[in-house]
C-alpha cells in the first residue's frame, strides 16, 4: 500500500490524503511498467533510473540550480535537465 499528502505546505489551503493498494503479485510489474515509460520518455535508461521519482509537482516545476552561487544552494531537482514537455508527457501518460 501506498499513501501519500499533499498540501500539508506553508500557504496551502488544501489537505488531501490518497492512497492505492497493488496486490503484491501485481506490484513488481507496475514498477517494471513505470520504469519503462520514464525510460522511454527520457529516451535512455539513466544508471540512476531509481532517483527519478515520480512527484506531480516537481515534475511540473523542477528545481533548476541557482545562477548566484554566492547563495546558499537549493535542493535542485533530477527532472530540472529534463524539458517540461517531456515531464508533462510523464504526468499524462497512461500504463
Amino acid at each position: 500500500m501506498f499513501v501519500d499528502e499533499s498540501g500539508t505546505h506553508g500557504g496551502s489551503h488544501a489537505f488531501v490524503l490518497g492512497g492505492v493498494a497493488i496486490h503484491e503479485d501485481d506490484a513488481q510489474r507496475l514498477q517494471v511498467a513505470l520504469d519503462e515509460l520514464v525510460s522511454t520518455k527520457l529516451g535512455r535508461i539513466p544508471p540512476n533510473l531509481e532517483e527519478y521519482e515520480l512527484h506531480a509537482s516537481e515534475l511540473r516545476n523542477a528545481k533548476k540550480p541557482r545562477p548566484d552561487e554566492r547563495k546558499a544552494p537549493a535542493v535542485t531537482s533530477i527532472w530540472a535537465n529534463v524539458p517540461r514537455t517531456t515531464r508533462l508527457e510523464l504526468l499524462d501518460a497512461r500504463l
